[in-house]
C-alpha cells in the first residue's frame, strides 16, 4: 500500500513543491495530491514522453507541472490542474504573436487512483 510512502514524503518534504526530472506524470499527479506544496513539476520521461512528443510534433522535452486547486473532504483526493509544456517549441497565435507550445486540463484524483465519490470542498 503507497500511503506510508506518501505519509513519509509529507513528513520529509514539508512545502517544498517536487522538481522531478525523469519523472512520470502519474507520479507528478500522486505527489500534487499527497504534498502540502500542492505542486508537482517535472520532464516527463519513458514512454509517457514519447506519446506526448508525437502527439505534439516534436522531438524536445516535455515539461509538466501539476497544482492541486481544491482539496476535497474525502480523504487523499482532490481536483488538480495539469499543464504540459514544450519549452523550446514555438506555434503562431491567431493574432501572429508566437508563444510556447502547452496544453491543459483539469480531473479529479484520488491517492488510489480513482476519481473521488465525495467532491465536497474540504
Amino acid at each position: 500500500m503507497a500511503r506510508p510512502f506518501y505519509l513519509f514524503l509529507l513528513a520529509t518534504t514539508f512545502a517544498v513543491p517536487t522538481l522531478a526530472r525523469g519523472a512520470s506524470l502519474k507520479d507528478l499527479v500522486m505527489d500534487a495530491i499527497a504534498l502540502p506544496a500542492a505542486t508537482s513539476q517535472g520532464q516527463i520521461d519513458g514512454e509517457e514522453a514519447k506519446v506526448f512528443r508525437r502527439l505534439l510534433g516534436t522531438d524536445l522535452p516535455v515539461r509538466a507541472t501539476v497544482t492541486r486547486v481544491m482539496t476535497y473532504r474525502q480523504e487523499g483526493c482532490g481536483r488538480l490542474k495539469i499543464e504540459l509544456e514544450v519549452p523550446g517549441k514555438l506555434v503562431k497565435r491567431q493574432d501572429g504573436q508566437s508563444q510556447p507550445m502547452a496544453s491543459g486540463f483539469q480531473m479529479d484524483m484520488c491517492l488510489d487512483g480513482q476519481a473521488p465519490t465525495d467532491k465536497r470542498p474540504a
